[in-house]
């Protein structure tokens, strides 16, 4: 970005990426990188149960499960909230 006479920010003339291309690029790298070294299979015990599969299907379920009962106990704590 450069400032011009008038004091408006402006773009490099050789390049055209904007921020939030190189933060998705940036995150898309760090993703691959995640993938790429959690290949391992791993073992999931649960009770009787055992599940073998790969760690990063693993961190992926585990951010999923997570990810949706924040969602449900915060509309739960809101609910309760608004009627209180």
């Amino acid at each position: 970005m450069v400032v011009t006479e008038r004091g408006t920010v402006g773009r490099f003339k050789g390049g055209n990426m904007g921020y939030k291309a190189v933060i998705i690029l940036v995150l898309v790298a760090l993703c691959l990188v995640v993938i790429f070294q959690n290949t391992a299979v791993v073992a999931f015990r649960l009770f009787f149960w055992e599940l073998n599969m790969s760690l990063i299907i693993m961190l992926l379920i585990t951010l999923i499960v997570g990810v949706v009962i924040g969602y449900v106990l915060t509309s739960i704590l809101r609910g309760r909230s608004k009627t209180v």
